[in-house]
């Protein structure tokens, strides 16, 4: 009695076991196919930048129809000890790593990038760009931007001495990814997207000793000489093409009246291009500022309705 029930158990639950498997067997190919592109794509903007991974993997992988994969980028601890460009990357983590059940574990540094295979905007260089060379970081660690790109450095080079701005009225931003180009037709976009992985080495290679300087035992004792040489490297980037810079300023009718700078026009409703560049250059020193530069600016005011309102004007230094 007992074989019997045992028997028709097997029996019910053989089928859905063999549809389990296939089903997994068909999710794993699904899954190494994604995998072997996600790390074709990573490995490809990590020897653009003359890097020498040790390995790649991957863990998976979120979402359904936007599957989103983490690619591990693994480095020799002896190769990350002798390259500033990982061996002071804060995104760098050590890790153990399994070889063989029979091999003892190992001590690697990594990298975690990811590849989402839907978006129709993933572009693999700044992904890489912004891990392997992060000009910005949220936290407390020294990045290139944050040391020699400060807020109060920026602002003694470029804001009038005279000019009162809040931290909320001024700001900038600064990427050392090159302005992207982009074209509609796929082999053009192909060849541009090449240009631009091939300056990655170069860029490497050229910020290198300012990431040297970024090392935690010198970067608060860096000279004013050594601030004033990098700072102006960064800055001659964006002159070349090479990255890229923005600059945004908030101001209004009455801080313009309070600090007794001037207008041309009482009516901003009709400002021209002429009119906004009049009081800009009261606040701002343009012709400092390197060419390519993007400016924003902003005044509020009252209309003639007594209902707030504002202008904008940008431009691009040339």
């Amino acid at each position: 009695m007992k074989r019997k029930v045992i028997k028709k158990v097997i029996g019910l639950l053989l089928p859905i076991l063999t549809l389990f498997i296939l089903s997994a067997c068909n999710n794993y190919r699904v899954d190494r196919d994604l995998a072997k592109t996600a790390i074709s794509n990573i490995r490809s903007v990590v020897e653009a930048a003359g890097l020498e991974a040790e390995g790649y993997s991957t863990a998976y992988v979120e979402g359904t129809s936007r599957r989103v994969v983490d690619v591990y980028v693994d480095f020799e601890k002896d190769y990350v000890e002798k390259t500033p460009v990982l061996k002071y990357n804060p995104d760098l983590k050590e890790v153990e790593k399994k070889i063989f059940f029979v091999f003892p574990k190992k001590t690697v540094y990594r990298l975690e990038m990811k590849y989402d295979s839907g978006d129709d905007d993933y572009d693999r260089f700044k992904k890489a760009y912004n891990t392997i060379l992060p000009s910005a970081s949220w936290t407390s660690t020294a990045t290139l931007t944050s040391t020699y790109l400060s807020e109060d450095a920026i602002r003694k080079l470029y804001i009038k001495n005279s000019v009162e701005l809040s931290h909320y009225d001024f700001w900038f931003k600064y990427s050392l990814l090159p302005k992207e180009e982009y074209s509609d037709n796929p082999k053009i976009r192909l060849k541009l997207r090449e240009k631009r992985e091939a300056i990655l080495k170069m860029d490497v290679e050229e910020l290198t000793p300012l990431i040297e300087d970024l090392d935690p035992s010198r970067v608060n004792n860096l000279d004013e000489e050594t601030l004033v040489r990098n700072r102006d490297l960064l800055l001659k980037r964006v002159a070349d093409n090479r990255s890229t810079f923005s600059v945004t300023i908030f101001f209004s009718i009455d801080q313009v009246r309070k600090q007794n700078l001037q207008v041309t026009n009482e009516d901003i409703d009709n400002w021209t291009r002429s009119d906004f560049k009049y009081l800009l250059a009261q606040i701002i020193e343009i012709e400092k500022l390197p060419r390519n530069t993007e400016v924003d600016f902003r005044i509020d005011y009252k209309d003639k309705s007594d209902r707030n309102a504002y202008k904008l004007y940008s431009f691009y230094k040339q």
